[in-house]
């Protein structure tokens, strides 16, 4: 993929927000599977990009309360970064940011032992990058407030 593959991806998610909630479901699901399958699965860059997409198909089927389908794309966001996390800081960090995503979305499914075990993992990814100092001091500020954030939902949704 290149940057108009990603500039049209862009403009799918931008159509679809301009649409009523209940309509962006049925919109982005037919568009991104179809800009999607064009891509070559080996592509490293395409793969970021769809694991991305399936993130944020999960924000958007969660703010709709479909909670099954915001799960399902959640995980299938984390599968595939997960698979690209050891690459480079920035992977790991996009994997961190598919935990984080997944854990939101079992937490409001009331699976909290599953969600738990999810800020757990992405409490764990970030406070290594913190601490390894891999990120470019761009991303350190942000990367650094989302581990506050994780150690708050953890210390209140989990007990520990």
């Amino acid at each position: 993929m290149d940057a108009a593959d990603w500039t049209d991806i862009e403009a799918i998610f931008a159509a679809a927000l301009e649409l009523p909630p209940a309509e962006r479901p049925a919109l982005l699901h037919a568009r991104c599977r179809k800009r999607l399958a064009e891509s070559d699965p080996s592509d490293v860059l395409a793969r970021s990009r769809v694991a991305y997409a399936h993130m944020q198909l999960g924000n958007v089927y969660q703010e709709l309360d479909q909670l099954q389908k915001a799960l399902d794309h959640n995980r299938e966001g984390v599968r595939m970064s997960e698979s690209l996390a050891d690459l480079d800081p920035l992977h790991r960090e996009q994997f961190g940011e598919q935990l984080f995503a997944l854990a939101t979305a079992e937490w409001q499914a009331k699976h909290a032992a599953v969600a738990c075990d999810s800020y757990r993992r992405a409490l764990g990814i970030v406070s290594d990058l913190v601490a390894a100092k891999g990120l470019p001091l761009t991303e350190i500020e942000r990367v650094t407030a989302r581990q506050g954030e994780l150690k708050q939902s953890v210390a209140t949704k989990c007990g520990s």
